[in-house]
């Protein structure tokens, strides 16, 4: 079985506006650090990746937050460290 081929960008569900943008460009930073990135030129302790890795494991990432309020508020309470929920 063959993989579907890429779909084509479809300019007619795109606004005018962004169309019209154009990429930024990027200086190198080869031996620079930059700290106006959001990086961090330091490597996470090993142990630290390795307990975000197995927490991370857990987690659904690929899903939304629940859409209510009711919902998410419900589930602050389970969480080591936070607050009661206010209603």
């Amino acid at each position: 079985m063959s993989a579907a081929p890429p779909r084509k960008p479809r300019p007619d569900v795109i606004r005018d506006d962004v169309r019209a943008m154009r990429a930024y460009a990027v200086p190198d930073s080869t031996g620079l650090i930059k700290l106006d990135a959001m990086e961090n030129p330091f490597p996470l302790p090993a142990e630290l990746a390795r307990e975000l890795g197995e927490r991370l494991s857990r987690v659904a990432l690929n899903r939304y937050p629940p859409a209510t309020r009711r919902a998410s508020s419900a589930a602050w309470p389970r969480r080591p460290g936070w607050p009661p929920a206010r209603r």
